[in-house]
């Protein structure tokens, strides 16, 4: 009984450790990063921008009568942002529909110190990435002002952060698609695609119809290394949350077992105390 007990004691006392950590962690700077799937709700098309080519715009201008798909990073990350680009214009290489032609595409910076001229070279690579001539227009990437972007993110439900000690932005990864009357019609989780469905929610929201909820799956953009091709200390830090979930279970194994330990010791095979 002495040796349960202390088992139990060092488990939780090693389960608290682990949960406290670091205040400067990834996991802590990240808890107030996440998607919402904010269906049908209306973007403000009178929200300013600036436009790849420097030009004072309007968020609906880009709404051409067609669905619009809008995806939000920022263009000097050095993360996920352009692997979630280049899955995306992979993806719409299968479809038969052009760029500006059934549909737009959005892209808002979430870094208000990202300048036109940064936009400009994004845009660039990203349409000679998709290599259909002529499909320019269908293309555009915004910059704006703090109050833009976070009335922009927070209508459509992407919540982000600032992290000072990379210097980077800590947010999730998706796209959402909008009717052409700017309302959110349906959610992409995480860097893929799949054309099929693309087109299906292109179509839908054509039509102006907003679809169910997807399965709502998180992927964040924070102190990626791609050399290592892992996340390092956050991935170190999901690890060491799976850990202390573990540690609790087989705490609560040992209070059962110390709870029911009379029990046993009372009993005799054939039943009788």
């Amino acid at each position: 009984m002495r040796l349960k007990l202390l088992c139990f004691a060092l488990l939780i006392a090693g389960a608290l450790e682990a949960v406290r950590g670091d205040s400067s962690t990834p996991i802590n700077i990240a808890r107030g990063v996440r998607f919402d799937q904010n269906l049908g709700a209306q973007v403000p098309l009178n929200l300013p921008f600036v436009s790849d080519k420097g030009a004072a715009v309007h968020l609906g201008d880009y709404f051409h009568g067609q669905p619009v798909l809008l995806v939000l990073d920022y263009y000097r990350c050095p993360n996920l942002c352009g692997i979630v680009l280049n899955s995306l214009v992979e993806s719409l290489k299968d479809l038969t529909w052009n760029a500006g032609e059934k549909y737009q595409v959005v892209v808002v910076s979430i870094d208000p110190s990202d300048t036109p001229r940064l936009s400009e070279q994004k845009k660039l690579g990203y349409v000679d990435h998709y290599e259909r001539p002529g499909t320019a227009d269908g293309w555009h990437f915004l910059t704006g002002s703090p109050a833009a972007i976070k009335t922009l993110a927070d209508t459509v439900g992407f919540h982000f952060v600032y992290d000072p000690a990379d210097q980077q932005y800590v947010h999730p990864s998706g796209m959402i698609v909008l009717t052409p009357e700017g309302k959110t019609s349906r959610y992409f989780f995480g860097i893929e695609f799949p054309p099929a469905q693309i087109r299906d929610a292109i179509t839908m929201a054509d039509a102006s119809k907003v679809s169910s909820p997807v399965y709502d799956f998180l992927l964040l953009c924070c102190r990626y290394n791609p050399l290592q091709g892992k996340y390092g200390a956050l991935i170190f830090n999901l690890m060491r949350i799976a850990g202390v979930l573990t540690v609790l279970a087989v705490a609560g194994y040992v209070v059962h077992s110390i709870a029911t330990e009379p029990g046993r010791r009372g009993a005799t095979p054939g039943g009788r105390s």
